[in-house]
């Protein structure tokens, strides 16, 4: 009679462990399929950014033919010489920027904020702020003396 109690209390035990072994492998398959998944968005957006900035830089003006958009950015953070049609090369520069993320980053449903600091420029919209996680993308470019910092955040 003992040996079957024991018997019956070790197949219990047994039971249990099995349990809680496929408990374990359950949450380990859900944990490794999610965390790629983040590390790709986060690759996406950090990417997506840093090619958005590069691309920006180098985008003619069709208002300003003989400039590139980063050469209206150099010169509204230096000289302040440029002048397309009626507007200056920081007004033209915001215009068209604006424009820009509109038809990208708007229109694919992204949130952003790009920030010149030199010649005080934040554009976004109102989902990516500070609190919001978010990659963020430093573009440089170079001013004499000096430089030009761009950032892009992308937000969740």
């Amino acid at each position: 009679m003992r040996a079957k109690k024991a018997q019956l209390e070790m197949i219990g035990l047994i039971v249990i462990v099995v349990i809680v072994l496929i408990a374990i492998m359950i949450y380990m398959a859900y944990k490794i399929n999610s965390a790629p998944q983040n590390t790709k968005r986060m690759y996406m957006n950090t990417a997506s950014a840093t090619k958005f900035l590069i691309t920006m830089s180098k985008i003619s003006v069709s208002e300003c033919p003989s400039h590139t958009l980063g050469g209206l950015i150099i010169d509204c953070a230096g000289m302040k010489e440029v002048v397309c049609g009626v507007a200056d090369s920081c007004e033209m520069t915001r215009s068209v920027l604006q424009g820009l993320l509109n038809s990208t980053l708007e229109k694919y449903g992204m949130s952003y904020n790009l920030t010149i600091k030199d010649i005080g420029i934040t554009i976004g919209n109102d989902g990516c702020n500070s609190k919001k996680p978010g990659i963020s993308a430093p573009q440089i470019l170079p001013l004499n003396p000096g430089i030009v910092e761009l950032t892009l955040r992308i937000c969740d």
